[in-house]
């Protein structure tokens, strides 16, 4: 939900969730008393009396859900009673917000909340849901996940929780309500799925079932019982199960009754509907083109399709596990390989869609989630949920990137003609939506690729016969690689000045929205934050010598003060970056508050690490000390430091064991005191024995408990080999097979993302950054050749170029995935300033020698070489 409700709109950017956008109908209820005030915020409409009495802390919050087509009436309905008892609520502001709020892919914890009101206390709540209950009876709407119904009314809910935005900011930004439970004492605000009052409270509504037995083992429903939840989505659950007569796998799917909207006229039982009658025909027809349709029935309100478990992997999970282009010791014959085979499953999915165009449908919605490929490498088409006769005109949705909409409204067949193309395209490097911008990435590509192996014209041709439907016209002529390749710094430097431009054009010091554009995460965190907000921005241009606006400066320092309460105390998420940031602009009387806050905040009492806890804090003190020579700054990070104790789950430079390594060993460095270093050196060996070899380089886990390895700067081998690089610098020889191996890890030829902190800026920024460490070319030449790649990720506007910022479906600057994260990396390439990556080394020094030439005196790592052996 939150990725959907930031990425709409005609725009490029991101926006906050419920900026209005003028489509759809307002709601507004009929009738509402004169001295009643309305207010907005986001996508809701809260309605108060004028001279009322505050709304309390917490309590018994009532929802009512609606049917899109009765949203008004049911609106008007409860307006009316809330109006006559007192009630503060709230409404969706329009159509298109309520369609939002119910759509397939958002929130499964918000949906089906329409209105909610805030009744004083129990005995009003009580009165209030007995009123709405008896004058929306007969109205249905959808089922409120987090809440329990009133009574057996079918759209009136209820649950207890906050009333108000009471509670606490997270290490990484993020906020999480609290109540007090029957002892007062504050807990989170439980908003889970099937979370009851808090302990001590019991629910004065319903009289508890008496000698109800727990609901133990499988759930079984008719007549299939489920092994394993497959996905959840706001339209129901996707089940692994075994039908009991038979003992047959089979794949059931749920549809929630009012819910999983796409348009105001599509909800997921429709959609299920016509999934089965389609299964049925096709399967009648072409046998085997579909999974077989077996046994459709309702349940509780809910529809199940069941169908054949079709048995093998998703394509998009197949592509990252074969193709070469992320392998760092791929060769040409791996290549060969990987093309042939993609030109086989092609031909069979080509074949596919052409039988299924042959009888009159269209499939639409076709894309790396709606393809499985079997263990002998067959394609599989599966989720016909937009499958439909073209006369009809099926179900116009798609995944970014292989959906044209023009196309699928317009003429269905040449929308799949586009989605398989853009499997060819995606099979080759997932460009998709960076190409529905810019066409000019596909010249890359086919560049990059040809470099290790020749590209079969025919898998070429197949992979751009594809539209552009997102395409942004630019007055000036595409740059071609080749060209690149000739000149490479000449067009870097162009590139840098693109950049530059483009983030100076988008800054807003007049308006109250961010003031440079970011990505869902810093909406949901805060826009000022080194990671995605403002800090990282002005950082980066601060490191590039480009002049800012005094308009944004200021706006930067009166915001920051604003907020500085309700902002995280990290480095790269919140008050330390901001401090580090405002420290190296030469404002240091501010950056010296918003240290004092950062370093008083109780985060720190269970985080530790670089990006969002004391190491951070701890390195921002060590830069305000360079900076002013004061000594109780280092004192400050020493004390700090020196509360850090066991390894935790997380592994890495911004969240693991070795930000903590980098902090000490810049606090060692300053003071001269080896136990520091010792103690550093001990943490990056916590990381060190996490390694694993894979891909033909040493990458790391995200954590102990999320096993998926990870080459990059926040969380992989690139961040780690970044600390590496100042520990061999001191003479620990021990290092060097660490060294190697995580600079071959990072010598794969693509990433999914260019930007700074999970992308091909990162890993660049790295290689930058080992050079200054080395007396030879080797990483200098890595990194310029990483920044040539980087136009395979970049979208030109006449504004100004960008790129994607995560989860990659809008245009952003935050320096973690957009254009200022670059923009540092390019900079500290072509103009080798130190300290681009928020370290002190024009402080404390960079030897080469034992550090330097270490890593490329390092033997080979055998391929096959354990981890534990590093």
């Amino acid at each position: 939900m939150d990725e959907l409700a930031h990425a709409l709109g005609d725009g490029i950017f991101y926006v906050p969730a419920g900026t209005p956008n003028h489509r759809g109908t307002s709601y507004v209820p009929e009738g509402m008393p004169a001295d009643w005030r309305v207010s907005r915020s986001g996508m809701w409409h809260q309605w108060r009396p004028e001279s009322g009495p505050a709304i309390a802390d917490q309590g018994w919050k009532v929802h009512v859900s609606a049917q899109m087509q009765r949203a008004s009436h049911v609106l008007d309905t409860v307006a009316r009673i809330c109006t006559q008892q007192g009630v503060v609520f709230k409404h969706l502001a329009s159509s298109f917000d309520f369609l939002m709020m119910h759509h397939k892919h958002a929130s499964r914890i918000q949906s089906g909340k329409f209105i909610a009101a805030y009744p004083a206390d129990s005995v009003a709540a009580l009165k209030l849901m007995r009123a709405l209950a008896a004058a929306l009876a007969g109205e249905k709407g959808p089922y409120i996940l987090t809440d329990r119904p009133f009574e057996g009314s079918e759209c009136v809910f209820y649950r207890y929780g906050a009333f108000k935005d009471t509670g606490h900011v997270l290490p990484d930004g993020s906020f999480f309500s609290t109540v007090k439970d029957a002892s007062g004492r504050e807990i989170p605000d439980d908003r889970r799925i099937g979370a009851g009052p808090p302990p001590g409270i019991t629910d004065p509504f319903r009289t508890p079932a008496k000698n109800s037995p727990a609901r133990l083992g499988a759930v079984t429903v008719g007549g299939y019982t489920i092994e394993r939840v497959v996905r959840f989505s706001n339209s129901g659950g996707t089940y692994r199960a075994v039908e009991q007569t038979t003992g047959r796998t089979v794949f059931l799917k749920e549809a929630r009754p009012h819910s999983g909207l796409v348009s105001p006229h599509s909800d997921a039982q429709q959609r299920l509907h016509g999934e089965r009658r389609a299964l049925e025909q096709l399967h009648r027809i072409c046998p085997g083109l579909c999974p077989e349709p077996i046994d459709f029935f309702t349940e509780g309100g809910h529809c199940f399709l069941v169908s054949e478990f079709v048995a093998g992997k998703p394509l998009h999970s197949w592509v990252v596990e074969h193709n070469p282009v992320i392998n760092s010791r791929a060769e040409k014959e791996d290549f060969t390989r990987y093309f042939a085979v993609c030109k086989q499953l092609l031909g069979a999915l080509r074949a596919q869609i052409q039988e299924l165009h042959d009888v009159g449908y269209a499939f639409i919605d076709l894309g790396p989630d709606n393809v499985m490929v079997t263990a002998d490498g067959t394609p599989r088409l599966v989720d016909f949920e937009t499958v439909g006769l073209v006369q009809d005109r099926p179900t116009a949705v798609g995944a970014p990137g292989f959906f044209d909409p023009e196309l699928a409204e317009q003429r269905p067949l040449e929308q799949d003609e586009h989605a398989l193309a853009s499997i060819a395209l995606y099979l080759l490097a997932p460009v998709n939506v960076t190409a529905d911008r810019n066409p000019a990435v596909l010249g890359h590509l086919r560049f990059l690729l040809e470099q290790v192996s020749p590209l079969p014209p025919a898998l070429w041709a197949a992979a751009t016969r594809r539209s552009a439907p997102l395409l942004i016209a630019t007055a000036e002529p595409p740059v071609a690689a080749e060209s690149v390749c000739a000149e490479p710094r000449t067009h870097l430097e162009k590139l840098r000045r693109d950049l530059i431009k483009g983030i100076l054009a988008t800054a807003d010091p007049g308006g109250t929205g961010p003031l440079f554009p970011t990505v869902p995460e810093g909406f949901a965190s805060n826009t000022l934050s080194v990671q995605h907000g403002a800090a990282g921005v002005l950082h980066a241009l601060a490191h590039a010598d480009v002049p800012v606006p005094e308009s944004v400066r200021k706006r930067f320092l009166r915001d920051a003060f604003r907020q500085r309460d309700a902002l995280p105390p990290g480095l790269f998420s919140g008050l330390a970056g901001i401090s580090w940031v405002l420290t190296e602009t030469g404002h240091l009387e501010e950056a010296a508050q918003l240290l004092d806050t950062a370093t008083r905040h109780p985060v720190l009492d269970d985080c530790v690490d670089l990006a969002h806890g004391a190491a951070g804090v701890a390195m921002a003190h060590l830069r305000f000390h360079v900076s002013t020579g004061e000594f109780r700054h280092l004192d400050r990070a020493q004390a700090l430091l020196d509360g850090i104790g066991a390894e935790g789950e997380s592994i890495g430079l911004a969240v693991g064991a070795s930000g903590v390594a980098m902090a000490h060993y810049y606090l060692g460095a300053l003071t001269g005191d080896t136990a520091t270093l010792a103690k550093g050196r001990g943490f990056l060996e916590t990381d060190r024995r996490r390694g694993v070899l894979d891909h033909g380089g040493l990458l790391f886990p995200v954590s102990s408990k999320d096993r998926r390895l990870m080459p990059y700067l926040w969380s992989g081998s690139a961040g780690i080999g970044l600390v590496a690089n100042r520990y061999l610098s001191r003479e620990t020889p021990d290092l060097k097979l660490l060294a190697q191996g995580t600079q071959q890890a990072a010598r794969c030829l693509f990433t999914r993302y260019g930007g700074l902190f999970q992308g091909l800026s990162g890993l660049g920024a790295y290689w930058a950054d080992t050079a200054l460490w080395s007396t030879t070319d080797e990483a200098r030449q890595q990194a310029l050749d990483i920044a040539t790649r980087l136009f395979l990720h970049t979208v030109p506007t006449p504004d100004g170029t960008y790129l994607h910022g995560g989860p990659g479906l809008r245009l952003s600057c935050d320096l973690g995935s957009g254009s200022a994260g670059v923009l540092l990396f390019l900079h500290q390439l072509l103009h080798g300033k130190p300290d681009a990556l928020f370290t002190l080394d024009a402080f404390v020094g960079t030897p080469s020698g034992a550090g330097a030439d270490a890593h490329e005196e390092a033997p080979v790592l055998p391929p096959d070489m354990a981890s534990d052996a590093l």
